[in-house]
């Protein structure tokens, strides 16, 4: 049983060197990450401390719309319980975010996002347990008057993007690998945005980079790529 209670609130917070004011889920940017295991039960508390109604969707989930229901609102100063239980066979890397229609576009490019991993028995085969582990949250933001830029008209046909491009909330981050195997989680959280990611220098003689699972989960036979290419929402 994963039991929590999240908030969605307005938070101040230092990034890439200046102050803004994000919208987070528990204060942080990105949100926590929730692990679980196939079988186990999610209840998760949302309270609304937003100015405007929001809701959660479990992006990549397949639970019922009974409790990721899209239609739903949260209005500011009251909570929601979500409960569910992960599916028997499911495994890998998804997310929560707002789904409210006509606000999914700014709640999420203001900061409300946070990953869900759900890990299986085949985590625990020695090349994925020996591996070094890390999650990769992608999310580009762009900062007016020390809050997230509004859409503009063309925002809204075109998709929006902002400026500073983030890893885990960071610009410009440097990942220092203690094991020469690494097992990276990549999440695209933004917006519009694509990614383009690679290895320089690559590897000398071998693949640059191994994909053992997508959107739907671990796949079949491992994928060698020079570079992995991620659209928004993508895992």
């Amino acid at each position: 049983l994963l039991s929590l209670k999240l908030s969605a609130t307005p938070t101040p917070l230092a990034l890439a060197g200046q102050r803004a004011t994000l919208l987070t889920y528990g204060g942080s940017f990105p949100g926590p990450t929730l692990r679980v295991r196939p079988r186990d039960t999610v209840r998760l508390t949302l309270e609304n401390r937003l100015p405007e109604p929001t809701n959660l969707h479990w992006h990549g989930l397949p639970i019922s719309p009974k409790v990721d229901d899209p239609f739903l609102e949260i209005p500011p100063g009251e909570s929601w319980t979500y409960e569910f239980t992960v599916p028997k066979e499911l495994a890998g890397t998804f997310w929560y975010h707002p789904h409210l229609h006509g606000r999914v576009a700014p709640q999420l490019f203001a900061g409300l996002l946070g990953a869900l991993v759900v890990e299986s028995s085949l985590d625990a085969i020695p090349e994925l347990r020996e591996a070094e582990e890390h999650l990769l949250v992608l999310k580009d933001l762009a900062l007016q008057g020390g809050r997230p830029a509004p859409h503009t008209p063309m925002d809204w046909m075109n998709g929006k993007e902002g400026d500073l491009v983030l890893v885990n909330g960071a610009l410009r981050p440097t990942l220092v690998a203690q094991k020469a195997t690494l097992r990276l989680r990549l999440l695209n959280a933004s917006n519009a945005r694509r990614y383009r990611l690679v290895l320089d220098p690559p590897p000398p003689g071998e693949p640059a980079l191994i994909q053992i699972g997508a959107d739907a989960g671990l796949l079949d036979q491992p994928i060698a790529h020079d570079a992995i290419e991620l659209a928004p929402a993508q895992r």
